[in-house]
């Protein structure tokens, strides 16, 4: 299975709060390494690997199929890193996204 890793960067945010990054190789040992940083948390990192591994298993063909629960936890997950505000992406998400709406004719 496809693994990747986690870590602090050394460089701090401009508040000096720790900045975190992820890593994993694109196919076996000696293979591309990709590096991702800029995370505010662990947390963050590791949900964001998560997410490059699983777009990765799903190129090669092994894949995990989303249920709709996690297709709409995705969704709203990607809405939250845009908008930084949890009420706004839950609003925007009830409202159906009304930045995506037609102005009336």
């Amino acid at each position: 299975m496809q693994q990747g890793q986690v870590f602090e960067l050394r460089k701090r945010a401009v508040d000096g709060s720790p900045v975190w990054a992820y890593r994993y190789r694109t196919g076996g040992p000696g293979s591309r390494r990709l590096q991702w940083g800029g995370f505010s948390s662990e947390r963050d990192a590791a949900e964001a690997l998560e997410r490059a591994l699983e777009r990765l298993r799903r190129q090669k063909g092994v894949g995990s199929t989303l249920t709709f629960r996690e297709l709409v936890e995705e969704y709203l997950a990607q809405i939250r890193r845009r908008t930084g505000d949890d009420r706004q992406a839950l609003l925007a998400a009830r409202q159906g996204a009304p930045s995506l709406r037609r102005p009336p004719s």
